[in-house]
């Protein structure tokens, strides 16, 4: 984790973004801090204990929601969630703001192994996403292709791309 942020902010003022802020927060549903499970390397660190990822360090950190850190004069929004396992509930600490905004594209790793280990799956992902009127796509990366999500009973590590219109 340490290595992740510097990255981060690196890459946002070597790039010029104006509409970027980035915190040093981990996204869930609610406010306060929580126990991090780091691992050596830059992947398998998360809000939940991982299985069969090698060893992970326990650290306090900050977690936050959408909603809070997110100003309500946001019109649109683009968000990549790629959380290991925490998704369903970064999804449900960005509820409000999704529910206001006029489009947003949402993108978003499906891990189900990772879910798991959050005592949750696919369709806990695809259940908040729906039910805030999302249309939802997987990311077919053999065929190079977006295609409808038919059915997510059955999704495999993928990512899907999320759109709402309004």
């Amino acid at each position: 984790m340490s290595f992740n942020f510097p990255v981060l902010t690196y890459n946002v003022t070597r790039t010029g973004c104006q509409n970027v802020m980035p915190l040093q927060k981990a996204l869930s549903n609610r406010l306060g801090v929580s126990t991090f499970w780091s691992s050596s390397g830059t992947i398998g660190s998360s809000l939940s204990p991982r299985s069969g990822i090698g060893p992970t360090k326990p650290i306090s950190v900050p977690i936050t929601t959408l909603n809070a850190d997110l100003s309500s004069h946001v019109r649109s929004i683009l968000v990549k969630l790629d959380i290991e396992g925490h998704e369903p509930f970064a999804l449900q600490g960005m509820e409000g703001i999704l529910s206001e905004v006029k489009s947003a594209v949402i993108m978003v790793e499906i891990n189900p192994s990772a879910l798991g280990d959050s005592g949750m799956c696919a369709t806990n992902v695809v259940s908040i996403l729906r039910r805030l009127g999302f249309s939802i796509n997987v990311v077919d990366e053999r065929q190079k292709k977006v295609l409808p999500l038919v059915d997510d009973h059955s999704l495999v590590k993928c990512n899907l791309y999320c759109v709402l219109e309004r």
